[in-house]
């Protein structure tokens, strides 16, 4: 294994002593409830953190949280993202506990710890006054989960689609690194159909069970194994009572 350069040493020791920082900066920014598409008090929080270390963030319309380091305007940027939303509802209780070396909380791990990080890491280099080879843009994005539909990541990259370099995403476990992208589709299906009564007008369409012929034949779908891919149906609602042939699903 190649030995680190000595630059790079450095800067992994000073982090190393900055843990307990990053654990009280994952927690403060855990503790602000932060559901995909209700991001903003978290994206406030966010600013404020980085304005204290001198920056100047700017919120963009849909809630991405953008903080620059570095002047050079018309070079490639190394672009680092850590997502701010949460699948956990509005209404869920958030407060975090330590264990010893273990914060458990609702959304710590995913993703605030990663939010954290990002503004650690130039903490790190202004500390240090390490100067990069390129500017570094940390965007602190919204929309990831779910049916976010990695919305603000999408807004950043297109941005900055004219000097972005290079991106990396800070989400998922510790010590992993992955370097190939998953590419997923995502599709709201609505059915609909004249409707009526279970009685009266039996033998009319349902949009329920037009629907539930589409969820047969995409599980009837062979996909292949290498390279892996998948598919899902997640959430189906439609109709309005049990006597009505459903209009809508």
């Amino acid at each position: 294994m190649p030995d680190i350069p000595p630059e790079l040493d450095q800067l992994r020791t000073f982090a190393h002593k900055r843990t307990e920082v990053v654990a009280e900066l994952a927690r403060r920014i855990c503790e602000v409830p932060a559901p995909t598409g209700m991001e903003r008090a978290r994206a406030e929080l966010v600013a404020s953190l980085w304005r204290e270390r001198g920056y100047v963030p700017e919120i963009d319309a849909i809630g991405n949280v953008y903080t620059r380091r570095g002047k050079r305007d018309k070079e490639p940027v190394l672009m680092l993202l850590a997502h701010t939303d949460t699948v956990f509802p509005p209404s869920t209780p958030i407060t975090v506990e330590r264990d010893g070396d273990i914060l458990r909380g609702p959304g710590i791990g995913d993703n605030s710890v990663s939010v954290a990080a990002m503004i650690s890491a130039l903490d790190v280099l202004d500390a240090l006054g390490e100067e990069t080879a390129v500017d570094l843009v940390a965007v602190a994005d919204v929309g990831e989960e779910g049916l976010g539909n990695l919305r603000g990541a999408r807004a950043a990259i297109e941005r900055y689609r004219e000097n972005v370099g290079a991106v990396i995403v800070l989400d998922g476990s510790l010590g992993q690194i992955t370097h190939i992208a998953v590419g997923s589709q995502r599709w709201r299906i609505t059915v609909r159909g004249p409707g009526g009564h279970s009685y009266g007008d039996f033998g009319l369409p349902s949009a329920i069970h037009g629907l539930g012929r589409i969820i047969a034949a995409i599980a009837d779908i062979t996909v292949p194994r290498k390279p892996k891919a998948t598919f899902n149906v997640g959430v189906i609602e439609g109709g309005t009572s049990v006597n009505t042939i459903a209009e809508r699903a």
